[in-house]
């Protein structure tokens, strides 16, 4: 992955003094959508579209499947955004989070879907 390109200026007031980055070249967030067993739906976004190389729309897993591969996709995804920016993405620990609350709410061998994705 090639280096972002991106702009900064620095506020100062009084002994305060803050940096803000502005980033010019984003992630490619991609945005899963989720079928449970129950019927219901929910998404899963990662900053990185190496997601696809663990989830892929059509694709049907047990929840065991889900929560290994989609953990593991979780952690990918930081690593390419810490490879990029110098820093881990925070929101793929609260997607992380969010999908094993769920994930608990089902036997391992129940069938989730995955239904499509955005980016």
């Amino acid at each position: 992955m090639g280096r972002s390109e991106s702009t900064h200026w620095i506020w100062r007031s009084g002994d305060f003094v803050a940096t803000v980055l502005f980033v010019t070249d984003l992630m490619p967030e991609v945005v899963l959508e989720l079928r449970w067993p129950d019927g219901e739906a929910s998404s899963l976004y990662s900053p990185s579209t190496v997601v696809y190389e663990f989830l892929k729309p059509g694709d049907r897993l047990s929840i065991a499947e889900l929560e290994q591969k989609g953990l593991a996709a979780l952690r990918e995804a930081s690593e390419r955004v810490r490879a990029r920016y110098g820093f881990a993405c925070t929101r793929t620990d609260e997607e992380a989070l969010k999908l094993r609350k769920r994930i608990a709410l089902y036997n391992s061998t129940e069938t989730v879907e995955v239904e499509g994705s955005s980016h």
